[in-house]
């Protein structure tokens, strides 16, 4: 299986799951590149870059940028691992928002 191939359709599934989490404005991907757009807070520092140390204290690496979430896992990745991801994904916005 190359990567991207049918595991990009269940991340594509799984990124866009997000889109129900409080604040969630736009969810896009591109194969196995992703961005969760966050609705602006008002506060100075970025929604985005809170949710992203949130979810680093959770233990998953995502990238803060402005108000989104930038997402790319690693290309040699399969379901279970895209779960565990969503579950953490989800826990880290929640305690946040």
């Amino acid at each position: 299986m190359r990567a991207g191939g049918n595991i990009g359709g269940y991340f594509e599934n799984v990124l866009h799951s997000m889109a129900d989490l409080p604040g969630v404005i736009d969810v896009r991907n591109y194969g196995l590149l992703g961005a969760v757009e966050f609705s602006p807070t008002g506060d100075p520092m970025p929604i985005g870059v809170k949710i992203f140390a949130k979810a680093w204290e959770n233990g998953l690496m995502v990238r803060g940028l402005g108000n989104a979430l930038v997402i790319s896992p690693p290309l040699v990745v399969d379901e279970s691992h895209l779960d565990e991801f969503a579950e953490i994904l989800r826990r880290s916005v929640k305690a946040v928002m």
